[in-house]
C-alpha cells in the first residue's frame, strides 16, 4: 500500500520531524508545505533534519492566513506534487505539522487495507 501524507506546518519544528521519522516507511512518502510566515528557520531546521529522506519533498511555499487561501493553495501544491512525483498511491492523507499518530504504521494499514475490502 503507498501513502502519501500532505503536510503543513507553520511551528514547531521538531514535532513536524518526529511527526514523518513516526510514520516514514519504504512506501510512503511526504509533501511537506511550511509557511512562508514561519520564516526561514523554522523552514531550514526542517528542510536539514529531513532532506536525507529520499521519500520527502518540499513544496513551493505560501502565506497561509486563517480562513484565507493560502492553505488551499498549499494543499494543491502538495497534491499537484504528489501527481508529479507518483501517481500510483492509495491513499492521499492530509495532516498538519502538530498531528500525531496514535497508531502505528502497522495498524494504519490494517484500517486502510479493511476499508478497501469492505467497498
Amino acid at each position: 500500500m503507498k501513502i502519501a501524507y500532505i503536510i503543513s506546518a507553520y511551528r514547531y519544528p521538531h514535532k513536524v520531524i518526529r511527526l514523518v521519522n513516526k510514520l516514514n516507511e519504504s512506501n510512503n512518502s511526504f509533501f511537506i508545505h511550511i509557511d512562508k510566515k514561519a520564516g526561514d528557520q523554522t523552514y531550514e531546521k526542517i528542510f536539514n533534519e529531513l532532506k536525507h529522506y529520499h521519500n520527502v519533498h518540499f513544496v513551493k511555499r505560501y502565506n497561509c492566513f486563517y480562513m484565507g487561501f493560502g492553505l488551499i493553495e498549499a494543499t494543491l501544491e502538495c497534491l499537484r506534487e504528489a501527481l508529479r512525483k507518483d501517481n500510483s498511491f492509495d491513499y492521499l492523507i492530509n495532516l498538519s505539522g502538530q498531528d500525531y499518530p496514535i497508531k502505528t504504521n502497522a495498524q494504519i494499514a490494517k484500517i486502510l487495507n479493511f476499508d478497501k475490502k469492505s467497498s
